[in-house]
């Protein structure tokens, strides 16, 4: 067992490496306290000392499951043996891990599913067979794909959050040039794009609620992590035929603390949150889709409706220094658009300096402050306040 620090996300159960000379030694974080962890180690620690390196991965411990595994011994980390002892030698050296499933290995696939078919995360898409079993393949979560049906908006809002949450592509079956003739078209299509480039995040889209039994996961996270902020977006999502309400512990998806909850579909402040947050009356087929930002002491952007991670790719920076809360907007799509400030109760809003255009404030709900404008191909706000 060893305790590390750390300065940015970290993840109940992520796979972790420390480094030590030319070894990676596989560990899993198990507790987290603060701004410290607790990892347990799969290796022996003899020599380890303070101030050695970790490598978080972002990924969960987990196995590597497909056709090749039967007939196969594994040790407890999935290390193929046989190929462990021809590269080791009888006495295993720590830090070695070999792949569980050969890549340059081919199976006969037959497919089940047709062109044209609606499928989702756990529909079958065909099988492969392997000795006297026959593995069904199935649709992953995150896999790329398309949307070729006409449905409702609720259905649309779901399937469409859950493919740019999961970091799937969107294929638009219709020229471009006919799907902005509709508004609505172009204003929907505009909240889901540019996609975000997750180059900089260690952490992809994860399922909370795998193993719940259900057909599909119902609920989603993905850390974003910008120069400026970090913060995490929670999808919700509603696969049954009726209302349903469902409870999130943020502990083991943001953290500790307190977070600011914003609902990107509805537009609406939903509270200051710690521990857990209530999503109530999901609708049938339907989704929320939240930000959830570490409460700060100062005021702070909590959402926008230009895309649905609410700053990964409309937001160029935000920051706040001498009173003044400066952000600079870069989204493509910025015609009647809103971004939404929380001003805690010792702040009084002194002004709004900007060069967009149709600006219109709204500041009835108490500690928020809304602005509706025209923005430019790059739109900047300076905000300033008193305290």
């Amino acid at each position: 067992m060893v305790t590390v620090k750390f300065d940015n996300f970290v993840v109940q159960n992520e796979v972790a490496y420390i480094i030590h000379g030319k070894e990676r030694l596989k560990s899993e974080v198990i507790r987290i306290r603060g701004k410290s962890a607790e990892m347990q180690v799969y290796e022996s620690t003899s020599g380890l000392g303070v101030g050695e390196e970790v490598e978080l991965t972002g990924e969960l411990l987990s196995v590597e499951l497909g056709p090749g595994l039967l007939g196969q011994i594994f040790d407890g980390l999935q290390n193929p043996l046989p190929q462990l002892a021809e590269q080791c030698g009888f006495f295993l050296k720590r830090g070695i891990y070999l792949e569980a499933l050969p890549d340059e290995a081919k199976w006969e696939f037959t497919p089940s599913a047709k062109k044209g078919d609606r499928v989702r995360a756990g529909s079958k898409l065909g099988s492969v067979p392997e000795k006297i079993f026959k593995h069904y393949i199935m649709v992953p979560f995150g896999l790329p794909g398309s949307l070729e049906v006409i449905m409702p908006e609720n259905e649309r809002r779901l399937q469409l959050s859950a493919q740019t949450l999961a970091g799937g592509a969107m294929l638009l079956t219709d020229p471009m040039a006919q799907l902005l003739r509709s508004k609505d078209n172009e204003i929907l299509i505009s909240k889901f794009l540019p996609p975000f480039e997750r180059v900089g995040c260690r952490v992809g889209c994860r399922a909370v609620d795998v193993f719940s039994g259900k057909d599909a996961p119902s609920i989603y996270y993905l850390p974003i992590e910008r120069d400026f902020e970090q913060w995490v977006t929670l999808g919700v999502f509603n696969w049954e035929d009726t209302y349903q309400d469902y409870t999130v512990s943020l502990d083991k998806i943001a953290g500790p603390g307190s977070f600011h909850g914003f609902s990107f579909w509805s537009q609406e402040y939903l509270g200051k949150f710690a521990k857990t947050i209530a999503v109530k009356n999901v609708p049938a087929h339907g989704c929320k889709v939240i930000a959830l930002r570490k409460a700060l002491r100062q005021p702070q952007l909590i959402g926008t409706d230009m895309h649905i991670l609410q700053g990964a790719v409309d937001i160029d920076n935000v920051s706040f220094t001498g009173g003044k809360l400066t952000i600079k907007i870069g989204h493509i799509y910025q015609k009647d658009r809103t971004v939404t400030v929380f001003v805690p109760q010792r702040f009084k809003f002194k002004g709004l300096k900007t060069n967009a255009r149709d600006v219109l404030l709204d500041d009835r709900k108490r500690n928020l402050l809304k602005i509706n404008f025209t923005g430019k191909k790059h739109t900047n706000m300076e905000l300033r306040f008193s305290s």
